[in-house]
């Protein structure tokens, strides 16, 4: 009986993320979904940065400590692309300094990027995997779902190229023939790899009071999640407009009280000046009088004799 061949285990059994790294990802999507990027097609997509480590299992474990969105390039005509590529690859190794100048992870562990109903099995995502995992052998590709997120279910899902897929798509020009040839389906073009969140202990604690919405307190407000959820967006948003109008108005008080010992002081330099230019005045009178006085009675000696 032939017994049926296996595919080797990935090597990283597991990815694990920041909460950091988690709400800068959030934070980014949501943003370029206010411009109306993602409806306009254009790909919201991120670096990320961590190290590998081994688990006591002898797996690996892909931490991912740090992100920062893809670089912003501008459309340009076709015979520039290669200029606008090799623009692209400067920003990102420039960034990479900077994490290393800042004591950050800056080994590049793969991408992250946002697929609405997180339908990322697309020819981009594929291409961008055999890059990364040609370099980097832990390269993995974040993907996340900003609706089902919003539906209040966070979605983050990690990915990498299965040994048979990234050797087909790294040596040849593979088509639909190739693809079958090789026994390659939807099933197994990726190794989905499991995602643990790590946060603080604080944040667990945190996370853990929270979750017993059943109590409240004496006044009768609860405590748990549901406490923390705005009604619906016109109640954020005139939240905000306060939150605004109340920040202005600090500043403004902020602004009056610097101003106030300038004004103070510039007012004591005046009266200052002002007495000063007095009191030199009547010294230049004074002496002016004795010399009148010196020079009369000098006039009238004169005139005795």
């Amino acid at each position: 009986m032939a017994t049926e061949k296996k595919q080797p285990p990935s090597a990283q059994d597991m990815v694990q993320l920041d909460c950091s790294v988690v709400m800068q990802i959030i934070r980014h999507v949501d943003s370029e979904t206010d411009r109306m990027t993602l409806a306009a097609g254009d790909p919201v997509q991120g670096f990320l940065t961590g190290l590998v480590s081994a688990t006591e299992k002898g797996a690996s474990r892909v931490e991912i400590t740090k992100c920062f969105p893809s670089p912003q390039v501008d459309p340009v005509i076709e015979r520039d692309d290669e200029n606008g590529s090799v623009k692209g690859s400067d920003e990102v190794s420039e960034m990479l300094q900077v994490f290393r100048e800042l004591n950050y992870d800056y080994e590049c562990v793969g991408f992250y990027q946002a697929f609405p109903f997180g339908t990322c099995y697309d020819e981009e995502v594929v291409r961008l995997l055999v890059e990364h995992q040609k370099n980097i052998d832990h390269g993995i590709a974040l993907i996340y779902d900003p609706i089902r997120t919003e539906q209040g279910k966070l979605s983050l899902r990690a990915f990498r190229l299965s040994p048979a897929a990234l050797e087909l798509c790294s040596n040849v020009e593979f088509g639909p023939e190739e693809v079958q040839a090789a026994g390659l389906a939807i099933e197994n073009l990726f190794v989905e790899l499991p995602v643990v969140i790590k946060n603080s202990r604080l944040t667990n604690v945190f996370l853990a009071q929270l979750s017993k919405s059943s109590l409240e307190n004496d006044n009768g407000f609860s405590c748990g999640a549901p406490a923390l959820k705005l009604s619906s967006p016109v109640a954020l948003e005139q939240c905000t407009r306060q939150l605004v109008r109340d920040t202005e108005g600090l500043r403004q008080t902020v602004d009056s009280i610097r101003k106030y010992p300038s004004r103070t002081l510039l007012d004591a330099w005046l009266n200052l000046s002002q007495t000063a230019a007095s009191a030199d005045y009547v010294s230049r009178t004074i002496t002016e009088d004795e010399a009148k006085l010196m020079f009369s009675s000098l006039l009238a000696t004169s005139i005795d004799d």
